[in-house]
């Protein structure tokens, strides 16, 4: 019949060049002259508006146990007190790292002297009583930054030190402000082994918010409690916000306290096995 399509019938085929079940497209990186071999898998992470956290699962054969199974750990930053010369003293007097890895030296000023002030407010919100700000910067520096430790003038409960770092790109970061974001001894708040990446924002006012969870002692024998009796003071990254709904210059740890769910539009949860994974329950 004259303008009619002969009918064609596909013939079913397998799947060529792995199919449906094609993997990642991720590889070991190559091997360095330490022998190492590393992985880093991004993890799946919604665009929102503007910033965004860019977080991967990193691993590295010669690292220890970490969060994450061994050799794995999360790729956010923070600052804490150097321990290759030992256990450390807490008297103001030990080596710090900053968040890559390199240790710390204190800047000096013109007259040699190590460069400090003392400043009431952070980024134009006013504190509770004046800090002591001493400029650190890395022995090996790789990148055009500006780091800050930040020292109340006078002891206070749930007023302990913390750091800010301004970046060449606009960005400032706040490490360990609030008790959730540090490991610290638990019987003195003040003897603070780790700050951890807490806030971010942007001169336009985009936030990213880091929520950090307390060790527990579920499903742990008496054994195990009587041999690491202080590991509440271990924390895990559980929640990263950020899209918030109103724009702020200020710091929101700094200024209102931890932000709540419902200042952000988006949220990156980690499970670490106590949500169900029935598809009848909420996760």
């Amino acid at each position: 019949m004259q303008g009619s399509t002969p009918l064609k019938l596909e013939i079913p085929s397998l799947p060529s060049g792995g199919g449906s079940l094609k993997g990642m497209g991720e590889a070991l990186n190559a091997v360095g002259a330490e022998g190492g071999a590393s992985f880093s898998l991004p993890l799946p992470i919604s665009v929102g508006r503007g910033l965004v956290p860019v977080l991967s699962l990193n691993y590295s054969s010669t690292a220890g146990n970490g969060s994450f199974g061994m050799g794995w750990q999360c790729g956010v930053g923070f600052i804490s007190l150097r321990t290759a010369k030992g256990v450390p003293h807490y008297t103001g007097q030990d080596e710090y790292l900053g968040p890559d890895g390199e240790v710390l030296s204190i800047v000096p000023d013109s007259q040699g002297q190590p460069e400090q002030r003392t400043a009431t407010s952070l980024l134009g919100t006013v504190l509770t009583q004046p800090h002591t700000v001493t400029r650190y910067q890395s022995r090996v520096a790789e990148k055009i930054v500006r780091l800050e430790h930040w020292q109340p003038q006078q002891r206070r409960e749930e007023e302990t030190s913390f750091w800010v770092l301004f970046t060449a790109d606009g960005l400032v970061h706040l490490f360990g402000k609030h008790h959730h974001a540090r490991i610290a001894d638990p019987q003195d708040e003040t003897r603070i082994a780790r700050w951890l990446m807490e806030e971010t924002v942007t001169h336009t006012g985009e936030h990213i918010y880091y929520h950090y969870r307390a060790e527990d002692d579920l499903d742990c024998d008496e054994h195990e409690l009587a041999q690491h009796s202080g590991v509440t003071a271990q924390r895990y990254l559980a929640k990263v916000s950020y899209g918030n709904t109103q724009p702020e210059t200020a710091f929101f740890a700094v200024k209102s306290g931890i932000p709540v769910d419902n200042d952000w539009l988006f949220h990156l949860v980690f499970d670490y096995g106590e949500r169900s994974s029935s598809l009848n329950s909420v996760p």
